[in-house]
């Protein structure tokens, strides 16, 4: 393993046009967290990384595992809370 990163990773939401999020009509979803970044970025490289941190069982949280674990990190140590939701 190169490197171990633990760390918050949220789903961030973004509207594609101006205006209130009241009335824009579409809104995209990403991933954003300075540790899972570096992770994703260091795999890219050809490195062994590994991310952990502690996501709710929930839409948002299988998104961030499903995309990270994509990006070729080890998410083993991700535990799936089930009382709490993934921030947003």
């Amino acid at each position: 393993m190169d490197l171990f990163t633990l760390g918050e990773t949220m789903v961030c939401i973004s509207a594609s046009e101006t205006g209130s999020l009241e009335y824009v009509s579409t809104l995209s979803k990403s991933i954003g967290g300075a540790e899972s970044n570096t992770a994703i970025g260091l795999a890219r490289l050809g490195k062994k990384v590994a991310w952990s941190s502690k996501l709710g069982d929930d839409p948002f949280g299988h998104q961030i595992i499903k995309t990270i674990r994509g990006e070729g990190v080890d998410v083993s140590k991700v535990t799936m809370d089930q009382t709490n939701r993934t921030g947003s």
